[in-house]
């Protein structure tokens, strides 16, 4: 069996290079986050970053997935918008 040549000379190398856009330094990056379902998932203005556990009964997390569901967001942001209007 021939070695393996690691030389950088491989010219797919041309192409996969040539194919990378250019990112403009003026310009804000725009992410966009998506579900394992294909949904979009529009960033908040706040970062949440703490992570916090909590015990719900069976029937609390039933209720909440099936609001998440209906409303087409995570059982997180409806948490976070119950503690949102809890606390202001």
């Amino acid at each position: 069996m021939p070695k393996k040549s690691f030389i950088p000379n491989n010219p797919a190398d041309f192409f996969i290079s040539a194919a990378q856009p250019v990112a403009d330094p003026e310009q804000p990056k725009e992410e966009k986050k998506t579900t394992g379902t294909g949904k979009v998932i529009v960033p908040t203005k706040k970062t949440r970053n703490q992570h916090i556990q909590i015990l719900i009964t069976e029937e609390q997390r039933e209720k909440l997935r099936k609001l998440a569901k209906e409303n087409n967001i995570s059982v997180n942001e409806i948490i976070n918008q119950a503690i949102d209007s809890f606390i202001e």
